[in-house]
């Protein structure tokens, strides 16, 4: 039932939520649904009124919920069924939609929350379930906030998971929905107070958009979890310019559990901030994190005691000794406040492993992200490819060989396709749950494989006569196991930084040679990869910055950059290569630099190799010396370059060929130094290097600094250049984004805390005049203009324009003078020009508001001209304007 109350009614029962229709009663479409509640918390019956709302809406109409209020939803979540209609989106979002960002690639923040709803999962299930079997399709959900008060599942879920969910059933592609698009939506955790938040979003679709969203804070303590988690539907699911900061487990996983039925999903990760805060996360080091002096820490932080688990439940830094942890409630520690959640035997440590993870995936681009965070030591590396061949519906994983059947022909111990399927062809075959992978079934005898044919996916050889036999069946493997996919994907011009490791290929048993392989690791910086600072080295002891563990076919590793990085600890680049690998095909390491580490340049395992050739031989080029298509053209800084005498040359950056330290800023006597200026971080090779045009095909060695995501100062180096009033602070920078399609637009954030969590209003109009650049200014220099701030104040700020960039700035004391001010420039005109000054500049109408100015001086065409003014306190932007109306310059300067 629909309640349809007038305002006034409202207000005197205040008993249900107001759905207002316009037109009246939806007489014709599109329409609109505007949802009101009573109270700042909604109940349960106005919470009611939205799901009646999503079965009565169609395609192209739109549901409003009033900004600013909390919809509870209980143990049945919000859901969107198919619906009726031809065009449009069926969109949900707040009251408030025309004040979120107007551009289309412009990331939501904190800062909007108050013009947003926010959606609750409050009985430990979902809030809102976009449903399957039959699914919805044309769905756009933005501008809410979704977070939970208890533990629970996926806060928002599209599609079906498993079998079924909610009495809804999927168990094939078109069961899944299609076109849905989640964006500028923030996912929290409340004050950092939930415990167990298993998820933010379940994507389990044939199409999604998740764009602009700001997901941070999901972590169930001993738990995996993941922000984002993609799997049983074929996808794409494409994740656009998002921050997804804090999160326990993995940040993103694709697949690797249990599918419904034989699927792999494909999309891209394009422009995202992967962030995690040492201060909010474990202890450095350690699975079970103690307590520190005098260390900064956020809210959500856990450490252990003798007494049990305690967290953080307000931000500081700690005291110079020990506080005493109770058995019971909280302790104060220099103003950080630990409460007792668990008793000390409790595996409640969150699991922090991997920034993205791919178990079953195909045609996934991964780019232009920036990925920072320790791990600790459940998983040390940031950045995972592998397999997971899986049963249907399983909840965890469980590896197995996976089944195939169809029509083969037999001509003696040759088998051959008949149906013009793929037959098995086995990488890595390892015996799983009884089931042996050298076995196969033809018509209704057994027989052993001898052979999978590596170069051909449609043959394979048997031990013993099968006779001349034509399109009979066969059946392999166990019948409750699917294959999973790792293929044609690719890594590209990421950062990832403060890690314990970078990329690793890992366990690719009984992976199907068709659905594996073809992986390019291309273009990428890697820097601050220690595994002795960024969360252990793990048990095995042999770490690289990179790791190839399992030799799959078509792994490309190209024009890569490694610098500030250390402690591996034993190798810069480990390969290993499992004894009973089968098959091959062309694997590459070429134009890359990067250090020896403290031990060697390039190892192996599995079995151990010696550095260089001995490495080379066995584990990259299956044997043979390696030619200059799989190996060289590599600067390996310190190394001893006898022993990498295969493939193309390698270079270390020594005096000699003889190892040497590590040193990137090495001057050579011939070709000077490697990079144009390393301090700043430009790491472009030199023009007059050899690294410059050394690579493969005359490419520059090393990764190409243009395309990296990057946020840089004007005057060069990393950040924006912040110029700060007494009141007023502005953000100049270019936001280096090489994706020139999606024009993207920066935000920023700016708090009192150092934890970026109490941030500036901008429900208060003289607090902010601006937290996003609007557009881009020519030659991608930028700025953000913010007002109404304190003066002598420290503020703690976080810049997105794709990548992030977070630090701080202190405002000048109050102003108690007034400030002589003079510009030199040349005139493009003959006119006159004076200063315009104000306290304030609007972007919107590129003007000063309420201007004061300086006197007039003639100034001729072409011709040097200087103009001064006396500037009273309080006053914040000032420039040149001339008589004609022309702003010179049209940069808006600070005091």
């Amino acid at each position: 039932m629909k309640h349809i109350f007038l305002p006034i009614l409202l207000a005197s029962f205040g008993a249900y939520a107001a759905t207002q229709k316009s037109p009246s009663n939806c007489s014709s479409r599109p329409c609109t649904y505007t949802i009101t509640c009573a109270a700042a918390r909604c109940t349960g019956a106005e919470v009611q009124e939205i799901q009646t709302a999503l079965n009565d809406a169609y395609r192209g109409d739109t549901i409003k919920l009033e900004a600013g209020r909390i919809f509870p939803v209980g143990s049945t979540p919000l859901q969107i069924p198919s619906r009726p209609g031809t065009s449009g989106y069926l969109t949900l979002t707040t009251t408030e939609d025309a004040s979120l960002p107007p551009r289309e690639m412009t990331r939501i923040t904190q800062h909007w929350a108050s013009k947003m709803p926010v959606l609750r999962a409050d009985a430990g299930t979902r809030a809102l379930f976009v449903q399957c079997g039959p699914p919805a399709e044309h769905v756009r959900i933005r501008g809410l906030i979704f977070d939970s008060s208890t533990s629970g599942a996926q806060v928002l879920t599209l599609g079906c998971v498993g079998a079924s969910l909610f009495g809804r059933t999927a168990s094939a592609d078109g069961d899944q929905p299609d076109d849905i698009i989640v964006e500028h939506c923030i996912f929290r955790n409340p004050d950092w107070n939930v415990n167990q938040q298993a998820a933010y979003i379940g994507a389990f679709t044939r199409g999604a958009l998740v764009r602009n969203n700001w997901i941070a804070g999901g972590r169930w303590p001993g738990v995996e979890v993941q922000a984002i988690l993609i799997m049983n539907g074929p996808g794409p699911v494409d994740v656009l310019n998002n921050y997804l900061g804090d999160t326990g487990g993995e940040t993103i996983m694709h697949g690797g559990v249990g599918p419904n039925w034989d699927v792999s999903p494909s999309g891209s990760m394009i422009l995202n901030a992967f962030y995690n805060h040492p201060e909010r996360m474990l202890g450095l080091n350690s699975l079970n994190p103690v307590w520190q002096s005098n260390t900064a820490v956020f809210k959500g932080r856990y450490v252990k005691h003798s007494n049990g688990w305690f967290k953080a439940t307000t931000s500081g830094t700690t005291g110079s000794s020990q506080p005493d942890f109770p058995t019971s409630g909280s302790v104060n520690d220099n103003g950080v406040t630990w409460t007792r959640v668990a008793a000390s035997s409790a595996s409640s440590q969150i699991i922090l492993k991997n920034l993205y993870e791919t178990k079953n995936s195909r045609n996934v681009t991964n780019a232009w992200n920036q990925y920072r965070g320790y791990t600790n030591q459940a998983q040390v590396q940031a950045i995972v490819y592998k397999l997971s061949n899986s049963p249907p519906n399983t909840s965890s994983n469980q590896r197995c060989v996976p089944f195939m059947t169809g029509k083969v022909n037999t001509n003696g111990v040759t088998v051959t396709s008949a149906d013009g399927n793929p037959i098995p062809n086995n990488h890595l075959p390892l015996t799983m749950n009884n089931v042996d992978p050298r076995k196969i079934t033809i018509g209704s005898t057994s027989y052993t494989i001898g052979d999978f044919v590596w170069d051909n996916d449609y043959t394979l050889q048997l031990t013993t006569s099968a006779g001349v036999q034509s399109n009979v069946t066969y059946s392999y493997g166990w019948s409750n196991c699917f294959a999973s996919s790792d293929r044609d994907n690719k890594f590209m011009y990421n950062i990832v930084e403060q890690s314990s490791m970078g990329v690793e290929v890992v366990q690719f048993d009984n992976g199907m040679q068709w659905r594996i392989g073809n992986l390019l690791v291309k273009n990428n910086l890697f820097r601050e990869i220690d595994c002795q600072v960024w969360g252990g080295c793990g048990g095995l002891g042999v770490r690289g910055f990179n790791w190839f563990a399992y030799a799959v076919p078509g792994v490309m590793f190209e024009n890569n950059t490694i610098v500030d990085s250390q402690n591996a600890p034993t190798t810069g680049l480990l390969l290993s290569n499992p004894n009973n690998v089968t098959g091959r095909g062309l694997r590459r390491i070429r134009g890359n630099i990067w250090p020896k580490s403290s031990g060697v340049g390039l190892s192996g395992i599995d079995p151990t190799t010696s550095e260089g050739n001995n490495t080379l031989t066995t584990h990259l080029c299956y044997g043979q010396s390696c030619t200059s298509n799989e190996w060289g053209f590599n600067v390996i800084a310190g190394v001893n370059k006898g022993n990498y005498t295969q493939g193309g040359p390698v270079y270390n950056l020594c005096s000699t060929s003889a190892a040497c330290n590590v040193d990137f800023d090495f001057n050579d006597p011939t070709h000077g130094k490697l990079f144009q200026n390393k301090s700043l971080g430009i790491l472009k090779p030199r023009t007059d290097h050899f690294a410059f045009r050394g690579g493969p095909e005359g490419e520059a060695i090393g990764v190409d600094y243009q395309m990296l995501p990057l946020i840089r100062k004007p005057t060069g180096g990393e950040g924006p250049v912040i110029s700060a009033t007494n009141n007023s602070a502005l953000f100049s920078y270019w936001a280096h984004s090489p994706l020139v399609a999606y024009d993207l637009a920066c935000s920023l954030e700016v708090s009192t805390t150092r934890d970026i969590d109490n941030l500036i209003s901008m429900s208060d109009p003289n607090r902010l005049t601006d937290i996003f650049d609007g557009y881009p200014r020519p030659g991608n220099r930028r700025n953000i203009v913010i007002t109404g701030l304190s003066a002598g104040t420290t503020y703690w700020y976080r810049l997105h324009c794709g990548p992030i960039y977070e630090g701080s700035f202190t405002t000048a004391s109050a102003a108690s003078s007034s400030k002589s001010v003079s510009v030199g420039f040349t005139a493009r005109e003959t006119s006159q020009f004076r200063i315009a000054y104000g306290a304030s500049y609007s972007r919107t109408s590129d003007s000063i508001q309420s201007p004061s100015f300086g006197g007039w001086v003639s100034c001729a065409v072409n011709q040097s001209c200087q103009v001064s003014a006396t500037i009273p306190p309080g006053i914040a932007y000032y420039r040149v304007e001339s008589l004609s109306g022309n702003k010179k310059p049209v940069q808006v300067r600070p005091i």
